[in-house]
């Protein structure tokens, strides 16, 4: 299990060797870009998050 706490995380794991890049992948690095440089609130890169997850075919753990 992994912890991914901030949109810097998220970014820095889906640059990582991610499993499936897609539609929902896209919008998710947009998304953590957009939060990082201030120009979106935090929820959306998670919502984006949740989306490549599925997307993915992967679970998230709360």
């Amino acid at each position: 299990m992994e912890f991914i706490g901030t949109a810097a995380d998220t970014l820095e794991k889906l640059r990582d060797n991610w499993p499936r890049p897609g539609r929902a992948y896209r919008h998710a690095l947009d998304s953590c870009q957009d939060v990082i440089r201030g120009w979106a609130p935090s929820y959306l890169a998670r919502t984006a998050f949740e989306e490549v997850v599925k997307e993915a075919g992967l679970h998230l753990h709360f």
